[in-house]
């Protein structure tokens, strides 16, 4: 029988028993008998066994990768209770960033801020990097009479003392330093930065 011969039949060997293909140049992976493998070129061939295996074994990658996630994330809550616990109320430290928001208008970008509990005298705005970056810093108080009052913490989320976050511009937008307003209201820092018009880079030429 010569190679290519429709009639030609092969083998692959799966667990203790070698299963036929079926003919190697004649059926479609869809005509291949149920449990079987499919038929390829060659002496190469995919198994529906194997198919099985490569879903199981991604389901269970999807679970570990899943199961680390958590655990990083329960790591990092611990982290931050335990440097709660530990920090001297009052330390000059930098302990905790606020959450913000960086957007763009048509004609502003916009930075805001979750600064729930700060008060307002306690905050400081300014640019810094030779206007290339906004820094926001202040520092959240824990009221003495409600110190007093606590006995017994059965969760700490609230970050208190003081805070500094320092937000990069992008560097695509100019902005009219001049322009610049900050508002503060209900627990949020709003800061708007009026965009300039990209200066042409087209030159004359004088005859």
């Amino acid at each position: 029988m010569r190679v290519g011969d429709p009639r030609l039949l092969t083998t692959l060997a799966v667990g203790p028993a070698a299963l036929p293909l079926g003919r190697a140049w004649g059926k479609l992976p869809s005509e291949a008998p149920a449990g079987r493998p499919f038929p390829l070129r060659g002496n190469q061939a995919v198994s529906s066994h194997q198919f099985t295996s490569r879903k199981t074994s991604t389901r269970m990658r999807r679970q570990y990768d899943e199961l680390l996630r958590l655990m990083e994330q329960d790591l990092q809550r611990a982290q931050e209770m335990w440097g709660r616990i530990t920090t001297v109320p009052g330390a000059s430290s930098r302990f905790w960033q606020p959450r913000v928001d960086v957007y763009e208008t048509p004609n502003a970008l916009i930075i805001k801020a979750e600064l729930a509990g700060v008060r307002l005298d306690d905050l400081e705005v300014e640019l810094v990097d030779r206007g290339r970056a906004l820094l926001i810093r202040g520092q959240r108080g824990d009221p003495a009479e409600q110190r007093g009052e606590r006995t017994v913490f059965h969760q700490m989320e609230i970050y208190l003392g003081p805070f500094e976050r320092v937000v990069p511009l992008p560097a695509n937008i100019v902005v009219d330093r001049q322009g610049i307003e900050a508002a503060y209201d209900d627990g949020f820092l709003l800061v708007r930065l009026p965009k300039l018009a990209p200066r042409p880079t087209r030159l004359s030429v004088e005859e």
